[in-house]
């Protein structure tokens, strides 16, 4: 492990898959973002650790997707995770034999199977590992809430139960308190808030993709540099 590699988990984590392409017969390393320079991040933490030079791209509703076909990457990267699919088991696209290493579900509290996707222990015991990690995430899935009466809030977005009390977890141990719904992980107070800005931020290339906010464009950093100076 180390910090390229953390970071990279955690941008496959959030916004990316790893899945067999049953067309090209070979697994895809995929990071789905609506932002070029996030993309550019991805592609640059893939060189970095695997040497990867080529990519190739699909072009989502809303997105562009940035892959690599290898399986040797694929069973490096299922390692750490069993899988990297966050969406129900029987959820569109479904589940088939190649989507985990081991198909070992986890049901949640309305009876809805999971698959085990988790933060590696790797991670998870290093509170450095685990910054990187977090940054990652953040930038992928993170968003930051700066609303009516100054109320401020950071929410990883996360349905996954495994995933979401995982990133929790992440948090606690490098001294920040967190809570969490059906929906994802969020920091509110102060204190808290203050602490993810300092210690973890998000990717400098991570931006509000939200036409309606009137912060899109912005880096989120300065989102919530800008939010945590309303609560002074």
């Amino acid at each position: 492990m180390n910090d390229k590699l953390a970071t990279l988990l955690g941008l496959l984590l959030s916004d990316g898959s790893v899945f067999f392409d049953r067309s090209k017969k070979v697994y895809c390393i995929q990071f789905t973002n609506k932002v070029k320079e996030l993309r550019n991040v991805f592609e640059d933490l893939m060189k970095e650790c695997f040497g990867i030079s080529k990519f190739s791209y699909n072009n989502c509703r809303n997105a562009v997707s940035v892959r690599v076909f290898s399986n040797k990457i694929a069973r490096f990267l299922f390692t750490f995770s069993p899988t990297f699919r966050k969406l129900p088991c029987k959820s569109f696209p479904q589940c088939n034999e190649y989507s985990c290493i081991e198909c070992s579900p986890v049901m949640d509290e309305d009876e809805i199977e999971w698959p085990p996707c988790v933060v590696p222990e790797e991670i998870s015991n290093e509170k450095k590992f685990a910054i990187d990690f977090l940054r990652g995430f953040a930038s992928g899935d993170g968003s930051v809430y700066f609303g009516k009466n100054y109320k401020v809030q950071i929410e990883f977005t996360c349905y996954q139960p495994i995933l979401r009390e995982q990133v929790a977890t992440c948090l606690k141990a490098i001294g920040i308190n967190s809570w969490t719904k059906k929906k994802g992980v969020f920091i509110t107070s102060k204190s808290e808030l203050l602490k993810f800005y300092n210690m973890v931020g998000f990717i400098p290339e991570s931006i509000v993709c939200n036409r309606k906010s009137k912060w899109f464009g912005l880096p989120k950093n300065n989102v919530l540099g800008m939010a945590l100076a309303s609560l002074c």
